[in-house]
C-alpha cells in the first residue's frame, strides 16, 4: 500500500511553512496562501472517472461503534485512508511531509463523493483547518469554485458555486501532477500491489468504478 518508491512527493508542507514563517513569500490574505499551496489533480486524469467516485467507501462516523473496514449496506467504513490513496495513486506521487488531504464537499458519508477525485485536494497541514471551518467561508468557496472550474462536477443537488471576492486574481499552483492517460491501468496496478488495503477489499466485495460496480474478482486477496 505504501509502495511509492521513485515518486516525488505531492507537496512538502514543511517547506511551505518555512516559506511563510521565514518571509520568503508574503501574502496579503489567508486565501492567497491557500490558493498558492493547494494541489489538485490534472483535469484530464479526473475526466477518466466521469465525475464518479472510485470506490464504494465512506468515512465512519464518530458515533458508529463498528470497526474500520466494516462492510455493510454496499459500502466499507474508512478513516480518510482510502481518499488519500485514491488521490496519491491517481497522481503517481507519494505523500510528502506535513500535508493533509481535504474534501471540498464535506458529506463524508456519501459514497458518491467520498472517493471522487474532483472532491479531494491537498494542502500543507498548517493550512488544512481553513478548508472546513465556518470562519473562513471564502476559502471553502474558493476551493469549491476552483474544483468546478477545473472539472465541472458537483454533488447531486448542489448549484454552481459562486467565486468569492478576489477569486480571479488568485495565483493557484501550476505544478499539479501531469495527466495520467490510462488511469484504470495505474489504479489496477496499485490495487494488485496492495491487496489488503481497504480499497482493494471493497473492490473485491462491491466493485468499483472501473469494474462497472460489479465485484472485481480479478483482484488478488494476497500479493
Amino acid at each position: 500500500m505504501n509502495d511509492f518508491l521513485g515518486y516525488p512527493p505531492i507537496l512538502d508542507g514543511v517547506e511551505a511553512l518555512e516559506d511563510v514563517l521565514l518571509g520568503r513569500v508574503r501574502y496579503r490574505t489567508v486565501l492567497e496562501a491557500v490558493a498558492k499551496y493547494t494541489v489538485f489533480l490534472h483535469p484530464e486524469t479526473v475526466k477518466k472517472t466521469n465525475g464518479e467516485a472510485l470506490f464504494p467507501i465512506v468515512r465512519k462516523s464518530k458515533n458508529d461503534p463498528r470497526p474500520l473496514g466494516t462492510c455493510a449496506e454496499g459500502v466499507m467504513l474508512d478513516d480518510n485512508t482510502s481518499p488519500t490513496l485514491a488521490f496519491l495513486w491517481a497522481a503517481q506521487r507519494k505523500r510528502g511531509p506535513d500535508v493533509q488531504f481535504n474534501h471540498i464537499y464535506k458529506d463524508a458519508e456519501n459514497p458518491a463523493t467520498y472517493t471522487a477525485l474532483w472532491n479531494i485536494c491537498v494542502t500543507p497541514a498548517f493550512l488544512a483547518k481553513l478548508t472546513d471551518v465556518n470562519h473562513h467561508g471564502d476559502v471553502v468557496a474558493a476551493l469549491k469554485r476552483k474544483s468546478f472550474d477545473l472539472y465541472g462536477y458537483l454533488p447531486d443537488g448542489e448549484s454552481e458555486p459562486e467565486p468569492p471576492d478576489g477569486y480571479g486574481a488568485l495565483d493557484w499552483r501550476c505544478d499539479r501532477p501531469p495527466p495520467v492517460p490510462d488511469l484504470e491501468s495505474v489504479l489496477r496496478a496499485r490495487l494488485h500491489r496492495a491487496p489488503k488495503s481497504r480499497p482493494a477489499k471493497a473492490c473485491r466485495k462491491y466493485g468499483w468504478y472501473f469494474s462497472r460496480w460489479e465485484p472485481d474478482h480479478t483482484l488478488p486477496e494476497s500479493s
